[in-house]
C-alpha cells in the first residue's frame, strides 16, 4: 500500500525537515494540544520523551494523528483462582492480560488468545500490571485497542527503562481481532503510533538506534514505517514504490533533532538479517589508531 510523500513544496515538509526554531515548537502546541499534552504525560515510573524528539516523530504523521482516549489506567487482578490474571474492570469488552510466569504472558480479547511476548525482534518482557494501560484508537473505520506499559525484571533498571511494549489490538471485527506486539524506545511510548495521510489502518514507527552521543544516549536512529494490516506487521510503501524510512538525528545534546527521509536503512536491515532482538547492543568502539610497524611510536611524555 502507498502513501504519499510529505509536500516537497513547502518550508516545513521538504525533504530535509528541520526542527531548528521553539516557535515552531510553539506553534505544534497550540495546534495539537493533545499530543502535546500526551508528550508530558508519560507512564507512571517513566521519564517523559525529549519533547523536541516528540515533535520530529510527529511530523512524520503530518498533523493526522489518531484519536486516543485513555479508557483505564491500570487493570484489576479480580480473580482469586488466577491472581495472576488482570482485567480492566471499568471497560465494556475489554481485553485481559495473564501472567504465565516471570518470562511469558498472554492477551485474550473475545475468546481469543494471543502470546504477549512475542514480536517481530525478539521477545518482550512480561508488562509491569500495576504501569499499564488501556488506551483506545481510532483510525478510519478501524478501532484499536492497546495496552501500554514498561516491562518487568530487566526493563525497570537504568537505560532499559527508555521502553515501553505495546500490545496492540484491531478490534473492528470482534469475532475476528488482530494482535501484533510493538516496541517503543526513546520514551516516546504509545507516540510511535499514527496515521500517515491517507492511510486506512494505524501505523508504527520503529526506532533503531544507529550513533550514540554516550553509552546510554542515542544521537542518532533510522526510523522504519510500518502498517498494522491484517495480514501482519507491513512496511509502508511510499509514492516512489520505496519502503518508508528517515533518518532522525541532533548533533549535540539539548540540540534539534533533524528528520530526513532517506531509502536505505543499513543498520535496521543488518540487524534484521542477523535475526538480532532489540536488546542487542551494536555499539561498537571505535577501532584504535594504527601505528607503521616500522616506525617506532613516539612518547608524549
Amino acid at each position: 500500500m502507498a502513501f504519499p510523500l510529505l509536500d516537497t513544496n513547502t518550508h516545513e515538509y521538504n525533504n530535509s525537515i528541520r526542527i531548528s526554531t521553539m516557535r515552531r515548537l510553539s506553534r505544534f502546541l497550540l495546534q495539537y494540544p493533545v499530543a502535546a499534552l500526551l508528550a508530558l504525560s508519560p507512564l507512571a515510573g517513566h521519564a517523559g520523551p525529549d519533547p523536541l524528539l516528540a515533535f520530529a516523530i510527529d511530523q512524520i504523521w503530518h498533523g493526522e494523528s489518531p484519536a486516543v482516549s485513555i479508557l483505564e489506567e491500570r487493570p484489576e487482578a479480580k480473580d482469586p483462582k488466577q491472581p495472576s490474571r488482570y482485567y480492566f474492570v471499568q471497560t465494556k469488552d475489554a481485553p485481559s492480560y495473564t501472567v504465565l510466569n516471570d518470562e511469558d504472558a498472554s492477551v485474550e480479547y473475545a475468546g481469543k488468545r494471543f502470546s504477549a511476548v512475542k514480536s517481530f525482534w525478539g521477545e518482550i518482557p512480561v508488562l509491569q500490571p500495576e504501569n499499564t494501560k488501556l488506551l483506545e484508537m481510532t483510525v478510519g473505520r478501524n478501532r484499536y485497542l492497546v495496552l501500554a506499559g514498561p516491562g518487568s525484571r530487566l526493563f525497570t533498571v537504568g537505560d532499559w527503562q527508555r521502553y515501553t511494549f505495546l500490545e496492540v489490538l484491531n478490534v473492528s471485527r470482534r469475532a475476528a481481532p488482530y494482535h501484533y506486539a510493538l516496541i517503543s524506545d526513546a520514551n516516546l511510548g504509545e507516540r510511535v503510533l499514527g496515521r500517515l495521510p491517507g492511510s486506512p489502518v494505524m501505523n508504527y514507527a520503529r526506532l533503531v538506534p544507529t550513533r550514540w552521543a554516550s553509552n546510554t544516549e542515542p544521537a542518532a536512529y533510522e526510523v522504519l514505517i510500518y502498517a498494522l494490516e491484517t495480514q501482519g506487521l507491513k512496511r509502508a510503501m511510499a509514492d516512489d514504490g520505496k519502503p518508508l524510512a528517515y533518518s532522525l538525528a541532533r548533533e549535540s545534546a539539548g540540540g534539534a533533532w533533524q528528520l530526513q527521509r532517506i531509502d536505505q536503512t543499513p543498520v535496521a536491515d543488518a540487524r534484521d538479517k542477523a535475526g538480532l532482538a532489540f536488546t542487542v547492543s551494536t555499539r561498537y568502539e571505535a577501532p584504535a589508531p594504527q601505528t607503521n610497524p616500522q616506525t617506532k611510536p613516539q612518547s608524549t611524555r
